[in-house]
């Protein structure tokens, strides 16, 4: 038998990565897709209101594009403009990139805005997966 490696000890020694069975390491468990035509969104907090566009949006949060800076572990509320549809999301700001934006996590939906993300979200891959072979593909609908 392989010998396992050592689980770590902490929770900081962790890397968001996991492996495939063949040992290679890969991205993070839920990826995101790069959108093509950035949706418009706003946050409310209860300190401030903001305005930008989606960068990368995956089922568990999203980048948004934003020069203002925002505190991490700040809790709001997200609606996003889709081209057919729209959605919102209780958000935590997990990560901030001052001068560019924020990553958000999604902490709460409805089932429909759950399904309609999930919608999206198949749209993105299709046409990733189309672009990556080389395909011609219809105008992005969604």
């Amino acid at each position: 038998m392989a010998k396992r490696e050592p689980l770590p000890k902490t929770s900081a020694d962790r890397k968001l990565t996991s492996r495939s069975s063949s040992g290679k390491t890969q991205s993070p468990r839920y990826a995101r897709y790069e959108t093509p035509k950035r949706p418009i969104a706003g946050i409310i907090t209860a300190q401030k209101r903001y305005f930008g566009e989606i960068y990368n949006i995956g089922h568990v949060g999203a980048f948004f594009l934003d020069s203002e800076s925002v505190k991490t572990e700040t809790v709001g509320k997200m609606g996003i403009q889709l081209p057919t549809w729209f959605f919102r999301a209780n958000i935590i700001v997990r990560e901030t990139k001052p001068g560019v934006g924020f990553n958000v996590d999604f902490i709460s939906m409805t089932s429909l805005d759950r399904q309609v993300l999930r919608m999206y979200l198949g749209e993105l891959r299709r046409h990733k997966n189309a672009a990556q072979d080389g395909s011609q593909t219809k105008p992005f609908t969604t």
